[in-house]
């Protein structure tokens, strides 16, 4: 069976099964009008008809609607059937109760005009609710319908009343089976209909499922080619970081700053590519502290006041007249600093102005800017991923275009909302909310990830001495690290993959472990780690990898491993170490007390 067969074998099954599921609703509601119609039946043939007879039908047609009903309950959950053999069965089931009440009619030939009437007009009634609730599927609406009106043809028919001539008689035949004509017709469009909307369903599943594939494969492309940058990228950087950590004459001193400088641009792309796989796979942490709104965003400021200065903007802040907030700091100060970015970027002259606003359950931050405005009809595309305006030459200046995509991630996490308000050559005023006090458990500790990047290098006494094992598979990584950490007083040995690693613990036990993901041959950063701990279970290990699949991403969180992108920035690594010497000695400390 070729794909496209499937396919519609796929849609007719789940077509199919629905209509038993439809059947099986019908089962419990229908019983009780075909009780009513029994009961009427019974009303008008008593004494015209022998009650022998009619006990007989009542008795049969009573019988035939709890046998349907309890059949088709059961019908769906039959799976051991397929779905063609368990509508047959509810068509066999609907011609034994069209036949079963046709034979009502036996019990109406010698009534008068009245009785017929309404003998005709509850079954013309039954017939055509058949269409509704049968979906228009044929066998189960014939299977009703043929033995019905041939009932009430039937009654007219044979009638014993000399007023029915041969010419009305034949027009009320006439009229019955117009009207047969005219239900099957609109049962067909009925079925058609019902059909086609599960068609309809199932292409917009298949386009679905084509766009969550689409996303995956893009989700795994940004992790290959971040992984793939920032391998030289970080070579590059630790080198730089150790040359300009050396003594050099002016020159070469502003050369290696500017160097430095470059590739902290190309890293901040890079770490927004990063940043869209771990929202993706949603593996950063919430966690609320309370601060001060006013001394964070008038910081955020500080840092643009340069770049805004040389564009000739204006940088203003109107505080925010109840400055204490409870939510996630570092996620809130990069959506703030997220759209302020792109204020400064888009804005030519005129002016960048901040504002927040609190009430006692949400804070309303907008950034407003007097730049080049967004056209209405691309406000919805903007928050799309790479999506960039008057940026078809993609100038760098301008980012990858994903800033507005992680905003509305990071405000999402933080259960807030984001909307925009733009004109073109008007400016543009995006507004966030975010609740006043997270819902979230407050994080009390004093020790945060962020919190160790403020300490200046120098301070970070922990680290002097100290012995860092560097696992990679690249060579010029790991000769980058050593030199890099070395000039920093660490102590450094290298190994290219597991093996070398677990021979280097007997040899020399390292205070603190760097390791990649990727690595040679069957080996796998993950199943080092876990030989590691093997060996040393309370050995402190850190991640540093370019590796930024969801999927990484998530098992490392999962167990409990941090986790450094490439390239690092020295600052950031040496304080890393130093958070996770001092949790290790700290532990150590509490582990010697408790057994004394």
């Amino acid at each position: 069976m070729n794909t496209k067969a499937s396919e519609n074998q796929s849609t007719q099954d789940k077509c199919n099964q629905a209509l038993l599921e439809a059947l099986k609703k019908q089962a419990l509601r229908v019983p009780l009008i075909m009780t009513v119609v029994v009961v009427l039946m019974v009303e008008f043939t008593v004494g015209s008809a022998p009650v022998w007879q009619i006990a007989l039908w009542a008795s049969a047609a009573l019988f035939m609607q709890i046998l349907r009903s309890t059949i088709l309950y059961k019908l769906p959950t039959q799976t051991h059937k397929t779905t063609e053999e368990r509508l047959r069965i509810a068509a066999r089931l609907s011609l034994a109760n069209g036949i079963v009440l046709a034979c009502c009619a036996f019990l109406f030939g010698e009534l008068d005009a009245t009785a017929r009437s309404a003998f005709s007009c509850i079954m013309v009634g039954l017939v055509a609710g058949t269409v509704a609730t049968s979906h228009g599927y044929r066998p189960i609406f014939m299977g009703f319908v043929v033995p019905v009106l041939g009932s009430v043809m039937f009654v007219w028919a044979f009638a014993s009343d000399e007023s029915l001539t041969p010419v009305k008689i034949g027009a009320i035949l006439f009229l019955i089976l117009a009207l047969g004509g005219v239900l099957f017709a609109s049962a067909k469009d009925v079925y058609n209909s019902f059909v086609e909307s599960f068609e309809l369903t199932g292409q917009m599943e298949a386009a679905l499922e084509a766009e969550q594939s689409a996303n995956a494969a893009k989700t795994r492309f940004l992790a290959a080619a971040s992984h793939d940058l920032r391998q030289p990228l970080h070579t590059l950087s630790m080198l730089s970081a150790a040359l300009t950590q050396s003594k050099l004459d002016d020159r070469s001193s502003k050369i290696a700053h500017r160097m430095s400088i470059t590739m902290e641009d190309l890293s901040s792309e890079l770490d927004s590519l990063l940043d869209i796989s771990k929202l993706d796979a949603s593996v950063i942490p919430v966690n609320p502290t309370e601060f001060n709104i006013n001394t964070s965003i008038t910081r955020l400021i500080g840092e643009y006041e340069e770049s805004a200065k040389k564009k000739g903007l204006s940088l203003s802040y109107e505080n925010a007249a109840d400055n204490t907030l409870t939510t996630d700091k570092f996620l809130f100060e990069r959506i703030v600093r997220n759209l302020l970015d792109n204020a400064i970027k888009y804005t030519e002259s005129g002016s960048v102005s901040i504002k927040a606003s609190k009430t006692s359950d949400l804070l309303t931050v907008s950034v407003k800017d007097t730049g080049i405005g967004i056209p209405f009809d691309e406000q919805d595309n903007i928050w799309e991923e790479f999506y960039q305006l008057r940026n078809i030459e993609r100038d760098r200046q301008k980012g990858l275009g994903l800033g507005l995509s992680i905003v509305t991630r990071l405000t999402e996490l933080l259960d807030g909302k984001i909307s925009i308000n733009s004109a073109v050559g008007k400016g543009t005023e995006f507004i966030v909310s975010v609740p006043a006090v997270s819902q979230l458990p407050v994080n009390t500790g004093t020790a945060s990830v962020t919190a160790y990047d403020d300490v200046p290098i120098a301070d970070l006494n922990n680290v002097q001495g100290a012995n860092v094992l560097v696992i990679d598979d690249d060579k010029d990584v790991r000769s980058g690290t050593r030199l890099l950490l070395e000039n920093c007083g660490l102590n450094v040995n290298e190994a290219g993959g597991a093996t070398e690693a677990v021979k280097s613990l007997t040899k020399q036990s390292p205070d603190i472990v760097l390791c990649d993901l990727r690595l040679p041959d069957t080996d796998d950063g993950f199943k080092t780690i876990a030989a590691l701990r093997e060996k040393s279970p309370d050995l402190p290990i850190i991640i540093v990898s370019g590796e930024s699949s969801p999927e990484k991403l998530q098992y490392a969180d999962a167990q409990g491993l941090e986790f450094i992108a490439k390239p690092v920035h020295v600052k950031h690594l040496l304080n890393r170490i130093s958070c996770q010497l001092e949790a290790a000695q700290n532990e150590n400390v509490l582990r010697e007390t408790n057994e004394a």
